[in-house]
């Protein structure tokens, strides 16, 4: 397998490796990884084949304990498998066939973190529900248990896990209106019957460090000073390349405890304990008394009505002290 920039599309018939990062204590090693051919990529998709026979690498977890055993050696079996991958999104769509070449069976859904690009391959985190949909488009949820128990054993949050039953429900809806890719244009597709069954390179367990798009989450180590000063993550996670900087940065303090708050009225929800703002200032006429009980038409600037009326009643004062003087 030829070695080629991250950011380089593949060709169709090209053979590249799909990574699965682990869960927990496993997040930083692959734990199943395949052999895939490049059907179809574009900037909207990503479309992928595995054949009967194709290379794999699979691990088992016992749910109770959650250890993890793997992984190991194994080839593809029954089915053959077209994957439809979207950049950014946090589910892939595959379609399974009877292996073989044989007919279509059902749609299946899993749902992950967004898959990111690396110079060989993709990698991605599998979230373990998925969901199953049938050509009539009936559909159902598929390892919920095992999600329930990733968030007993703290893989997971609760947080998270909405997240991906709201993904879901969102593609349910998608497919329910029979709409891309839940229609029946790759239902019939068939595979070139030159390509050969793609096997996994020697360095299928190594990440590469540079990534294009968005990537899977990592879990930072306990002691990590940017997860000692993000209290509101759970678990805290950082990008593989944001990973790299914190090494570089110093150990820093805990955030410094917020000050009590209460809830005010006025719009005030949210000020420290205590706070109230300053009495307003009430307007005040030219010879300083308070106007605030005059009505806005009493402050109204006079008219030329107003100033007919004044005017008249001006002369007609004159006039009377004119009489008393004389």
């Amino acid at each position: 397998m030829a070695h080629r920039p991250a950011a380089t599309s593949w060709a169709p018939g090209e053979t590249i490796v799909i990574r699965n990062l682990g869960l927990g204590p496993d997040g930083g090693v692959v734990t199943h990884a395949s052999a895939a051919i490049v059907v179809e990529d574009r900037p909207a998709r990503l479309v992928l084949f595995e054949p009967l026979g194709t290379d794999m690498r699979t691990s088992r977890i016992d749910w109770a304990s959650g250890v993890r055993d793997g992984p190991h050696p194994q080839a593809r079996h029954t089915t053959d498998r077209l994957t439809i991958s979207t950049p950014g999104a946090s589910h892939c769509v595959s379609l399974m066939f009877n292996g073989g070449g044989g007919p279509f069976i059902c749609w299946y859904v899993d749902l992950q973190e967004p898959f990111r690009r690396v110079p060989d391959g993709i990698v991605t985190r599998d979230q373990a529900l998925d969901i199953v949909i049938d050509p009539d488009r009936h559909w159902r949820w598929k390892d919920e248990d095992h999600l329930a128990r990733m968030i007993e054993l703290g893989w997971i949050c609760e947080g998270r896990a909405s997240e991906l039953y709201r993904e879901g429900e969102a593609v349910i809806e998608t497919a329910k209106k029979a709409a891309p890719p839940f229609d029946d244009r790759w239902t019939g597709w068939r595979a070139d019957p030159t390509w050969p069954v793609p096997t996994l390179p020697d360095n299928w367990a190594a990440v590469p460090r540079h990534a294009e798009g968005r990537g899977a989450h990592l879990t930072l180590p306990g002691g990590s000073p940017i997860a000692a000063r993000s209290p509101s993550l759970s678990p805290p996670a950082l990008s593989p390349w944001s990973r790299r900087l914190e090494a570089h940065l110093p150990a820093l303090p805990p955030r410094a405890k917020a000050s009590a708050r209460v809830p005010l009225a006025h719009g005030d929800q949210g000020r420290p304990q205590g706070h109230r703002p300053p009495p307003r200032p009430r307007p005040q006429a030219d010879h300083g008394v308070e106007t605030s009980h005059l009505t806005r038409s009493s402050r109204r600037k006079p008219g030329p009505r107003h100033e007919a009326v004044a005017g008249a009643d001006y002369f007609a004062r004159s006039r009377r002290r004119r009489r008393l003087q004389g």
